[in-house]
C-alpha cells in the first residue's frame, strides 16, 4: 500500500490549489478525482467563469487563483468581462487586479490546472472515486479507492476534503452540515448558444424584468436574467435553467438532469422570440452534470454563521477572505426575502477547516463549516481556491495541530490574502 504525505479527494479548483500549496511547501501528494482530469465544476459543470475574486472594489483573493489566471492570460486564454455589458474585454488582463469575473474556457482551465500540478510533482488519480476509509484512533489512516482496474488502499499522514459534497468526510463519520430543504438553492444545468448578435446585459436584464411581470417567462421562479459573452466572443454562457431536489439521492438527481435538459429547448424559444440579439441562436454545448450549488458541508471547530457575516465578527486566525453576502438562487425567487445584502469581505478562520473530530482531516472550497444557509459567501470559484491553499498550507504544517503563527508567514509567501485591508 503506497503512502503519501497528503491525499486530497476531488480534483477541482479547491483541491487542485491545495495540491499546489502543500507541494510547495514540499509534501508528497495524491489528488483523487472521479473525473477524467481537472478542473470540477468549472469543467464538468461546464462553468469556465471564475467569480469571487473580488468584492467589486477591490481583488480579495490572491495566491493560487491569481497565479492561474496570469498563466492563462499569457496565453490569451483569459479575460476579464466588462461588468455592465456582460462582454468580453479584449485587452489582456497584464497586471491589473482581478475586479469582477474571468472567463477562460473549460479545456483551457483543464489543461493548465493539469500543468500546474505536474510541476509540482503531484500524483493525479483520475476516474477513481473514495469509497472507504480506515481509521485509527481517530485518526484516517487510509482510503479505498474503486476504479477499473478495481479497489485499493492508498494511506496518508493527511486528508483534504476537497469533494465539493462533503464525500471524504461523510465516509469517515464525521459530523455532516446539510441545507435546509426550504432554504436550499436551485439546482441548475448550464448550457452556451451560439448565434447571439451584439447584446447588452443591462439592457437583457430590463427586458427580462418586463417579460417576469407579464407572467410570460417560462419558469417564473426564474426572476433574473443570468448570462455572459464566452472567452471566444461568439457563444453565450446561460444560466437559466433551475430545479430543486435532493442532490444527495441518485434518483433525483437523474430526475433533476433530465428534468434541466428538457427546459433548455423551452429558454431557448424564448429567447428567441423575446430578445432581439438572440433570435437567430442556437444550442452549442451542454454541461454534462447539474449543477449543485448547496454543499453537505463538515463541522469544524469553527462554524462560520450568517451572525459572523451580518455582524462582521472579528476572526482571530485568518487564511483566505470570502464576500460577506449570502443567499440567492432561491426555490421561489433569486433573493430570498429578508436577507440582508452585505457589503465587503470578512475573513475564513483556519478552525473551519479543521475537522472537529479528526485531527488530520481538513476541508477546502464548498466543504468547509460553514451554516448552509451562508454558504455563497464561500462557494464561489475564486473563494474555493482560496480556502484550498490555506488547507494545503495547513495540511503541510500539522493540520488539526497546526500553529497558525507558523502559517501566517506561509500564507503571506504564497501570496494569500487573508487580511482585510490588504488591497
Amino acid at each position: 500500500m503506497k503512502t503519501y504525505d497528503l491525499i486530497i479527494a476531488g480534483a477541482g479548483v479547491a483541491g487542485c490549489a491545495a495540491a499546489v500549496a502543500a507541494a510547495d511547501c514540499g509534501m508528497s501528494v495524491m489528488l483523487i478525482e472521479q473525473f477524467g482530469g481537472p478542473g470540477g465544476v468549472a469543467v464538468e459543470g461546464g462553468c469556465p467563469d471564475i467569480m469571487g475574486l473580488s468584492d467589486n472594489r477591490r481583488q480579495i483573493v490572491g495566491g493560487f487563483a491569481d497565479a492561474l489566471i496570469r498563466r492563462l492570460d499569457r496565453r490569451g486564454r483569459a479575460r476579464l468581462i466588462d461588468q455592465d455589458s456582460g462582454r468580453i474585454r479584449p485587452e489582456p488582463i497584464g497586471d491589473r487586479p482581478l475586479i469582477g469575473t474571468v472567463m477562460s474556457t473549460s479545456l483551457d482551465l483543464r489543461l493548465e490546472l493539469a500543468q500546474m500540478l505536474e510541476e509540482r510533482g503531484v500524483e493525479l488519480l483520475g476516474y477513481s472515486r473514495i469509497i472507504g476509509c480506515r481509521k485509527n484512533h481517530g485518526r484516517l489512516s487510509s482510503v479505498k479507492v474503486a476504479n477499473y482496474a478495481g479497489t485499493a488502499y492508498y494511506s496518508a499522514g493527511v486528508f483534504i476534503d476537497a469533494t465539493g459534497n462533503g464525500e471524504l468526510a461523510a465516509l469517515a463519520g464525521a459530523t455532516g452540515l446539510l441545507p435546509d430543504s426550504e432554504a436550499e438553492m436551485t439546482k441548475t444545468l448550464l448550457f452556451s448558444l451560439g448565434g447571439v448578435a451584439d447584446f447588452d446585459k443591462a439592457e437583457m436584464r430590463a427586458i427580462f424584468e418586463q417579460q417576469v411581470a407579464a407572467g410570460t417567462v417560462p419558469y417564473p421562479t426564474q426572476d433574473r436574467f443570468m448570462g455572459i459573452e464566452m472567452l471566444d466572443g461568439r457563444q453565450f454562457l446561460c444560466n437559466l435553467s433551475l430545479c430543486s431536489g435532493n442532490a444527495f439521492d441518485a434518483r433525483d438527481l437523474t430526475r433533476m438532469d433530465l428534468e434541466l435538459r428538457r427546459q433548455i429547448p423551452v429558454w431557448v424559444d424564448f429567447l428567441r422570440t423575446h430578445f432581439p440579439p438572440f433570435a437567430g441562436c442556437y444550442v452549442t454545448s451542454v454541461a454534462p452534470m447539474v449543477g449543485v450549488r448547496d454543499s453537505r458541508g463538515m463541522l469544524g471547530r469553527t462554524l462560520i454563521r450568517c451572525r459572523d457575516l451580518d455582524e462582521n465578527t472579528p476572526v482571530a486566525a485568518p487564511v483566505a477572505l470570502a464576500p460577506r453576502c449570502y443567499g440567492g438562487h432561491g426555490l421561489k425567487c433569486f433573493q430570498q426575502p429578508g436577507l440582508p445584502i452585505n457589503r465587503g469581505c470578512r475573513p475564513v478562520p483556519m478552525g473551519a477547516l479543521q475537522s472537529a473530530e479528526f485531527d488530520n482531516l481538513l476541508a477546502a472550497g464548498k466543504t468547509i463549516s460553514i451554516e448552509p444557509m451562508a454558504l455563497t459567501s464561500v462557494r464561489l470559484m475564486a473563494v474555493c481556491m482560496a480556502t484550498g491553499q490555506a488547507s494545503g498550507i495547513i495540511a503541510a504544517h500539522g493540520a488539526g495541530n497546526a500553529d497558525y503563527h507558523e502559517i501566517q508567514p506561509v500564507l503571506q509567501r504564497q501570496n494569500v490574502f487573508f487580511k482585510q485591508g490588504e488591497r
